[in-house]
């Protein structure tokens, strides 16, 4: 053996090492980095939406939008639908239940469920109090940023079901929210998050549809499935087996143009709700603490 390879070796060793230790240090900075969202929420934001709240909440009612609506609802009830039964008893907890255009269904679908929410938008907080009634039935929102969510704003009660409908990517501090949610959140519980597929063609095409839109100047709706993933799992939570469902389903050919009319006009197929992701502009996955 050369004796002055051996000599190289043991000089490049440390070098080699610290290499090393550098590319495993810039892998797990990676991993937890936060969402990568165009922006972070504001009081700005807050202000929007509190202040356009009737505007933003006609959305739902149009006769365009309204199709939609009801499939993007009947996605997040199948996934609820996998954890628990129309006649059971449990608390649900919406994270910016907003005008309460899904809290109100769910509250119908699941008539002995008890409802929870938090909305720092006071008109949006105000319209989803006032639908409660026109259903003889009862919401507890706290006016709270969900950064601001912990184990004593509802007093003693455990949440069976957290839900997130396309908010996650208006929150400020994902990691505080996650923990807050994990300080409230019952022995069984799960969550529930419903978002905008920007892996999927007509996902990709809706970001930047609404760049320019006030609703969303201050955050987005349109999000990576694997980053939620992964900002779940540093928190000690794992997806879970089922709950994972679609609709908004676009087209193979990428350079599909978004046209919600079509999206309606096909309601056959693109309305339809299907098990997974990948397809579907509007995506759901579930997830459940790691035990």
């Amino acid at each position: 053996k050369d004796p002055t390879a051996v000599v190289k070796t043991k000089e490049l060793m440390p070098r080699l090492l610290f290499v090393l230790y550098c590319a495993i240090s810039s892998l797990c900075e990676a991993r937890t980095s936060p969402l990568t969202i165009k922006a972070h929420a504001s009081s700005q934001s807050v202000q929007t939406y509190s202040s356009h709240a009737v505007e933003y909440d006609s959305w739902f009612d149009s006769e365009l939008f309204k199709p939609i609506y009801l499939a993007e609802w009947n996605c997040v009830k199948a996934a609820l639908l996998d954890f628990f039964g129309p006649e059971e008893c449990f608390t649900l907890l919406e994270i910016g239940i907003g005008s309460g255009r899904f809290a109100v269904p769910a509250q119908q679908a699941f008539p002995k469920c008890t409802m929870f929410g938090i909305e720092p938008a006071e008109g949006m907080a105000a319209i989803c109090a006032d639908s409660f009634k026109r259903i003889n039935s009862e919401v507890d929102i706290r006016k709270i940023p969900a950064e601001a969510l912990d184990p004593s704003t509802f007093g003693d009660t455990k949440m069976d079901c957290i839900l997130f409908v396309t908010v996650l990517g208006f929150l400020g501090d994902h990691d505080k929210v996650i923990e807050n949610i994990k300080s409230v959140m019952s022995p069984r519980g799960r969550v529930v998050v419903a978002f905008i597929n920007g892996k999927t063609p007509w996902g990709g095409q809706l970001c930047k549809l609404t760049e320019n839109d006030k609703f969303y100047a201050h955050g987005s709706c349109v999000l990576d499935a694997q980053e939620i993933e992964d900002l779940f799992m540093r928190h000690g939570f794992k997806k879970t087996t089922s709950g994972s469902y679609q609709t908004l389903i676009g087209p193979p050919d990428a350079l599909a143009a978004l046209d919600f009319g079509d999206v309606v006009s096909n309601k056959g197929e693109s309305l339809r709700i299907l098990p997974g992701l990948g397809m579907g502009m509007w995506a759901v996955l579930a997830f459940e603490e790691v035990k």
